[in-house]
């Protein structure tokens, strides 16, 4: 019976140590990514990639303006 007992015990203190290691390794991961945001780094890659998009949707938005059909062409070639 003492045997069962301390088979027993030895199971439950591996899977608590388990669950612990595993909050602990959930922990240290959650303050890394928080700092690693809030670094001055990860503020200009963000400054960075915004800025960029903009001049993404700046060049999609000039080359939809100056876009012409072939109609356009000829009706301005004509009025002259």
């Amino acid at each position: 019976m003492q045997v069962i007992k301390t088979i027993f015990a030895g199971c439950l203190l591996v899977w608590v140590l388990t669950v612990a290691s595993c909050a602990m390794i959930g922990y240290g991961t959650t303050v890394m990514v928080d700092s690693v945001a809030n670094s001055d780094a990860a503020k200009k890659i963000a400054k960075k990639a915004r800025e960029r998009e903009l001049e993404r949707h700046n060049d999609r938005a000039n080359c939809e303006a100056s876009y012409h059909t072939r109609d356009d062409y000829i009706e301005d070639y004509y009025d002259k």
